[in-house]
């Protein structure tokens, strides 16, 4: 048994939905997907949509996949899901890095922050690193981000982009931390179903856990929505919530969130149709103190590197 892991850039899915859907009959497994909205039965669809006409992404992951949705740093394009397993928990990084922005390495580091973290996307970054003939400045912040947070790029050298005049590149990444790294297959499809990336798919040695046919659905139109402020107020004001441990910060967050909404949130059961996942969303305040506090983390972790280096 094995997670198995799909990413593509098909720079405009609608024109391609029939190839794709095809594929995804052919081959059952679960999917990190990237770009614009598609039904497909089977399948959750969470989606990221641009203001621009162009863009966006989405991740595809079948219904009885047990998940939870994360926040995405801000400046960062990105959706991040947390998915449970037989070893535990595994986050899944879905991100974009356009080829006229640059990677801004503090924004990017909590996504590294993570045990157990997959991240796939189109970063247009060249570097050595992964057989590109050359360095951009976004390969050497990826570069960066790598050495920094002892992570691991699975590509094994071979393309993944060709444009309309044949030229090939290496601009699609799948980064895994190094715990993982072992346990990874990585491989591209020879079927780019119309587009100019090449799909990704990426093998993980470990047993997915999913859910039961039915599931806990929370009526949130009948929630008290002032206790449960009141609830994570409390929370906040009389229990230390921070922790050095960030897996224990994020621990505890979840356990303010979930303790108020089981008090303040009436369930009811429900079958896997149009079903919830199980965790109430994050209040705006409480994603805003995740943040900073990574942020702080991260920058007192930089200081204390620097300072090392300056006594060697």
């Amino acid at each position: 048994m094995a997670v198995s892991i799909m990413h593509w850039n098909a720079n405009g899915l609608l024109s391609k939905q029939s190839e794709f859907k095809q594929h995804i009959a052919n081959n059952q497994e679960t999917f990190l997907k990237e770009d614009k909205q598609i039904y497909v039965p089977g399948y959750d669809i969470i989606r990221s949509d641009r203001i621009e006409a162009k863009g966006g992404l989405m991740m595809l992951i079948k219904h009885d996949v047990k998940y939870i949705t994360l926040p995405s740093p801000p400046n960062v394009e990105c959706q991040i899901v947390e998915i449970s397993t037989k070893l535990g928990k595994t986050t899944l990084v879905n991100t974009y890095v356009a080829p006229t922005k640059e990677i801004d390495v503090p924004s990017y580091q909590s996504l590294f922050s993570r045990p157990n973290t997959i991240i796939v996307g189109d970063f247009n970054a060249k570097n050595r690193l992964w057989n590109s003939p050359s360095d951009n400045t976004r390969g050497r912040a990826v570069e960066q981000l790598i050495d920094q947070n002892n992570f691991v790029v699975l590509n094994d050298g071979k393309p993944t982009f060709q444009n309309t005049q044949g030229h090939l590149s290496y601009i699609d990444l799948t980064i895994v931390s190094s715990n993982l790294a072992t346990k990874c297959t990585w491989y591209t499809l020879n079927n780019m179903m119309g587009a100019d990336h090449t799909p990704i798919v990426c093998r993980v040695e470990d047993i997915l856990q999913t859910e039961s046919a039915t599931v806990t659905k929370w009526k949130l139109s009948k929630a008290d929505w002032q206790q449960y402020r009141g609830q994570c107020r409390d929370h906040i004001l009389n229990t230390d919530l921070y922790d050095d441990d960030i897996e224990k910060f994020s621990d505890n967050v979840m356990n303010m969130i979930n303790t108020a909404a089981n008090i303040s949130v009436p369930k009811r059961k429900a079958g896997q149709r149009g079903k919830r996942k199980p965790l109430p969303y994050w209040n705006d305040k409480v994603k805003s103190a995740v943040y900073e506090r990574n942020r702080a983390r991260n920058k007192m972790n930089r200081a204390n590197t620097q300072q090392k280096r300056g006594r060697l």
